[in-house]
């Protein structure tokens, strides 16, 4: 069975069937469309389908996160971010990919990191040849800056080293992510 990353379109345009996702909005229709729909897909463990409950607010960000992976533009591992503040509130999103307006990795090939085997690069190695902004700096940056300090920041993996130090910087208060066994890891910045 395809995942929703491999069965989505790499050409945009509207003969594509490829949309591109502009707001939070458009964010929750697409992922009640393309993703809550087949809720096995979410690989959240305690996300139950009856209409008498909800998910908690971890899971339910985790699948934000998730959706916002879709976007990315990378041939090794598609990853989404969440900054929410302490009301619950999505704050920013983002996904890791090529700096706006720059060919990409999956889109045009141009990374030197995507064309090489994780024989060649293993994934914990070094991100030097990477032209990719990771999701976690991308949902940072594209954050108000008051809006920032205490939040929390829902990610797809854990974040590398140099994201982790960002995260720290900006005084994002909380770290969650989904680890590879479905657990959900909680890790609190003390600044």
């Amino acid at each position: 069975m395809l995942t929703p990353l491999q069965e989505a379109p790499l050409a945009n345009g509207p003969e594509s069937g490829y949309h591109e996702i502009m707001n939070v909005s458009e964010i929750l229709h697409f992922a009640m469309r393309h993703i809550l729909k087949p809720m096995e897909s979410l690989q959240c463990r305690s996300i139950k389908t009856t209409s008498q409950s909800r998910p908690e607010w971890d899971e339910y960000f985790l699948a934000m996160a998730k959706t916002a992976a879709l976007r990315a533009d990378c041939t090794r591992s598609k990853v989404g971010a969440i900054l929410v503040d302490e009301n619950h509130r999505i704050v920013s999103t983002g996904y890791n990919g090529a700096p706006s307006g720059t060919p990409g990795c999956l889109t045009a090939n141009a990374c030197p990191r995507g064309r090489m085997t994780y024989e060649e690069h293993p994934p914990e190695g070094s991100y030097s040849n990477c032209i990719a902004n990771h999701a976690e700096r991308n949902a940072i940056v594209y954050a108000n800056p008051e809006d920032r300090k205490g939040s929390t920041l829902y990610i797809t993996r854990r974040p590398c080293t140099d994201c982790h130090e960002l995260i720290l910087q900006e005084g994002i208060l909380w770290i969650i992510w989904e680890t590879s066994d479905g657990q959900i890891a909680r890790e609190r910045q003390y600044h």
